[in-house]
């Protein structure tokens, strides 16, 4: 009964604080709100002359001087609307209707009149043969904003993803293939409305041909479930893929092969079926050339229509201690020998049945070395370990998932069964301070899962749900490092022939709910009950081996660790879409029980709580291209069994890791407003927004650093952090230049406490960063791009009792340059170099200077021959510097050097 009345107690002072909270933020909101004037409406309907409604009729707001300030196009029963800043009435004039076939129309606009009526008549003399019509290279329509494919693609461009990177507002991530809008991450990438990527969409932007694209569709509030479409509204943005010909039964795609010097080779096939019924991407892919292929195994959107529910499995990893030069493209020091076959297919039935597989088999070996030089901050002295690596890795994947879906008007219905291997091998030799030493990895990961989710209509407008989400992992793996490998691990400092660390870590996981949602005209109820269980097995056992004689750790009787969680919630969801305001409030109320034990250290813990964790964004339309969204979230987490192992784990050559805490418990409130404009016909796009977030966790890390050794120890301590983000950014269209800008900033401060050597030091870190691009075109033959970034970072502790702090600032810089040349009209050359520049305390700053070259001759029908040089100057090293709380790390790495290519690419 007194655990009853403290979780009782504790979730209504909980409830209390933060509804408490939230009615300041909602005040504050509404307070900036009501600052705005109000806002103008202009609608009206358009009709021929038999009063046929006109859809897609193109509506212009025009001032005195014939410049179009605001364009829409008219819905399916030729309605449109406008929503206009009090302070823009004044400039506006005319309001102008067109549309293909008819004489076009135009009315004053008077303040007084708010709705116009256009009944359009047959232009006659219009030939019926020829229909000349200039479309808007961007266009909006209610939550969708249309981009012309032909208006921003260039002759250099072959895939759709080249396009995306022109599209004012549209952003691509250059390493992984993300795309955001306006700032935000896409929710998926969909080809004429198909999930047929399951969200690892980089293979589809990077394969389909531009030409098979008509335009690009940027949809907010996506939802893409027919159920529950018009009913229950979504905050996600989605990007569709709108095909010319979704009729067309032709398989089209490419082949590139590339040979280079240092007998290189990139091949690759990718065969295209794109139509209403069938639709495949395949790829099948092979090269030493630098070129990974590890992207296209990874989701970056969500899958099948709906969320991932799947419970996140402990981050546990047993390694070589392997670095990598983030900051460079992959390609200059990635020295691989790889091959992927990657098949992504839907098939549809006349029954709106849909079959998809999704399969990727990925063979891998890849290798490297690195030169490290760490300097370790404790509160007597700075220790400084010296390392030199070479290691060769040799990775095998398996992903495949089948699904089943049938998406109508009366229910949905979705089941993906899905199987991943991974077997890995690493090999390394290593200097490490004074020892020599060989290491090895071998990583075997099995993972199975089924998702089931059905969503019927039952009958009036309510609709129901049933989901069970069901996931097996196993993770086995072993480290072993070999003579030459002097311990200083606690209880057992000595030299061994091999020391040997085995780890054994199966998972079982359940996620079942059911769920009501109640549509209204202004207010969506959702009720949702569920059932989460966990149950995961710790073995580890460290092993030290002398003149073959098998010794067990000393210190500890490793892990022998049992885990089983229980989750019942019960949640409230409610969508509030009242004139200009669209809200989210999520209420859950979960009750957590939590049961580990460790017998061979006589643990034994049960943790029971009852937590609420509200989640709540409100979005405001100040007008109907100007958003102010603000979001209020409390989130409770707790540990895994990561942080309650008791037995030691040697995690590679010089981190050793243990706990002593009991379970973490973690509280992290967000608040946070981000303010989204565009002015979709000018192409102009921009957004600004400020996160703040408090963490207050009950553990923190101790960092004990030796001469060769770190040890991580895991104890109670109540850790706050807290972290204030700024950021930002435009993308216009420069009609003049007849190119992109874009601009992004970012400010991160993060507040925190470390504990070094025993000793806790107050710790600051903040991160500047700003990154932009511009181009110019000449004459249709030349294209300049110019792409700057920068960054800012300054790590910090505070001197405490006697002890020193420190201070170490870092800043980087990287110089972008793009030449494009067209000297003839079937001839096209790239010219691309990249300045970095990188500086930290204590240490002499490092330039380098990085250049390709390359051109594409295109006079053979369907060929294209192309030839590359990469690293123009030779640069065969690298140099990147890191810090954090308690070091600072400079890593040297071995590149490529100068490679050339030739490529012939044949499209069918």
């Amino acid at each position: 009964m007194k655990k009853l009345y403290r979780s009782v107690t504790y979730l209504i002072v909980t409830l209390f604080r933060s509804y408490f909270k939230f009615a300041i933020f909602l005040f504050l909101f509404f307070s900036i709100a009501k600052s705005y004037a109000q806002d103008f409406i202009i609608t009206g309907q358009v009709k021929d002359s038999a009063s046929k409604f006109l859809p897609s009729a193109s509506i212009s707001l025009l001032t005195a001087d014939e410049t179009i300030v605001k364009f829409s196009i008219s819905d399916d029963k030729g309605k449109f609307k406008f929503i206009i800043p009090n302070k823009e009435i004044a400039d506006l004039k005319w309001i102008g209707v067109s549309y293909s076939g008819y004489k076009s129309q135009r009315s004053k606009i008077i303040k007084a009149i708010q709705f116009y009526q256009f009944t359009l008549e047959v232009d006659h003399n219009m030939l019926q043969e020829v229909t000349v019509k200039t479309k808007p290279p961007i266009s909006s329509l209610g939550d969708t904003i249309k981009y012309d494919v032909a208006r921003f693609a260039d002759k250099t461009d072959r895939s759709i993803g080249d396009v995306l990177k022109r599209m004012p507002g549209i952003s691509v991530n250059d390493d992984d293939g993300t795309i955001y809008f306006n700032g935000k991450k896409i929710s998926n990438l969909y080809i004429d409305g198909d999930d047929l990527m399951s969200g690892k969409y980089k293979l589809a932007t990077d394969g389909i041909n531009k030409d098979m694209i008509q335009s690009v569709d940027i949809i907010k509030n996506h939802q893409p479930i027919n159920v529950l479409s018009e009913k229950i509204f979504s905050d996600a943005t989605a990007l569709n893929l709108v095909l010319k010909n979704p009729n067309s039964v032709k398989v089209s795609g490419n082949t590139n092969i590339g040979l280079g010097t240092s007998k290189q080779y990139d091949i690759s096939v990718t065969p295209i079926i794109l139509n209403r019924r069938i639709k495949a991407v395949d790829n099948v892919s092979v090269n030493n050339a630098g070129i990974s292929y590890d992207y296209n195994t990874k989701p970056i959107g969500s899958a099948n229509f709906i969320s991932n529910i799947s419970n996140e499995l402990p981050k546990m990893d047993l390694s070589l201690g392997i670095k990598a030069p983030s900051e460079l493209p992959q390609q200059s020091y990635y020295f691989n020998n790889s091959g992927i076959i990657n098949l992504n297919n839907i098939v549809k039935t006349m029954k709106d049945m849909q079959f998809k597989l999704n399969l990727q088999a990925l063979i891998d070996q890849n290798h490297g070395s690195f030169y490290g030089n760490t300097s370790n901050y404790t509160p007597k002295d700075t220790i400084f370990y010296v390392e030199n690596q070479t290691f060769e890795k040799s990775p095998t994947k398996i992903n495949g998932a089948f699904n089943l879906l049938i998406n109508k008007k009366k229910y949905f219905f979705s089941n993906t069964s899905g199987i991943n291997f991974t077997n890995e091998k690493q090999y390394g030799g290593m200097r490490f301070n004074n020892a020599a030493f060989n290491q090895q990895v071998d990583k075997n990961i099995v993972n199975l899962s089924n998702d089931i989710n059905w969503i019927p209509s039952l009958g009036s407008k309510n609709i129901g749900e049933l989901r069970w989400n069901l996931n097996y992992n196993k993770d086995n793996q072993h480290l072993n490092i070999d003579s030459g490998f002097y311990s200083q691990i606690p209880a057992q400092p000595a030299d061994y022939d091999r020391v040997t660390q085995n780890m054994l870590l199966p998972t079982l996981a359940s996620n079942f709910y059911i769920n009501y949602k109640i549509p209204g005209k202004i207010v969506n109820q959702l009720f949702t009950a569920g059932y989460i269980s966990e149950y995961q097995r710790l073995d580890t056992k460290l092993i030290f081996a002398k003149n073959d004689n098998l010794m067990p750790y000393a210190g500890d009787r490793g892990n022998n660790l049992r885990w089983y969680k229980n989750n019942f919630y019960v949640s409230m969801n409610y969508q509030v879409h009242y004139k200009k305001i669209r809200s989210f409030i999520n209420l859950p109320v979960t009750y957590q029980n939590i049961h580990y034990y460790q017998d061979e250290y006589n643990v034994n813990s049960r943790n029971e709580k009852i937590f609420f964790s509200p989640d709540i964004n409100v979005a405001y339309n100040l007008t109907n291209e100007q958003t102010l969204n603000s979001v209020f979230r409390i989130a409770n987490t707790f540990g895994d069994l990561v942080g309650v192992y008791r037995g030691g784990i040697l995690e590679d050559y010089r981190n050793f890791v243990s706990n002593e805490a009991a379970l973490q418990e973690a509280r992290k409130q967000t608040l946070g407003v981000i303010y989204n404009f565009q002015k979709t016909v000018k192409m102009f796009f921009a957004n600004v927004g400020i996160d703040y977030n408090i963490k207050k966790a009950t553990t923190l890390s101790n960092i004990q650093t030796t001469g060769d050794l770190q040890t991580t120890l895991n104890f109670p301590y109540e850790n706050d952090v807290k972290e204030i983000v700024l950021k930002g950014g435009i993308s216009k269209y420069l009609f003049k230049l007849r190119s992109n800008f874009s601009f992004q900033a970012n400010y991160i401060r993060a507040n925190s406490v470390s504990a070094i050597n025993g000793a806790f030091f107050p710790y600051t870190n903040d991160v500047c960063s700003f990154n932009a691009s511009l181009g110019k075109k000449f004459f249709d033959k030349v294209t300049i791009t110019y792409a700057p970034i920068l960054a800012w970072n300054n790590s910090r502790t505070e001197q405490q009792n006697n002890r020193n702090g420190f201070s170490v600032n870092g800043f980087h810089i990287e110089q972008l340059y793009a030449l494009s040349l067209t000297p003839m009209a079937k001839l096209d050359i790239k010219i691309a170099a990249r300045q970095s520049y990188s500086s930290l305390t204590g240490s002499s700053p490092v330039n380098y200077f990085f250049m390709d070259a390359g051109g594409v001759y295109k006079g053979i029908k369907r060929f294209d021959f192309g030839v590359n040089v990469y690293n123009l100057f030779n640069v065969k090293e690298f140099v990147l510097f890191n810090s954090n709380s308690y070091q600072t790390v400079i890593n040297r790495f071995n590149l490529r050097g100068r490679v050339g290519m030739i490529r012939l690419n044949y499209y069918f």
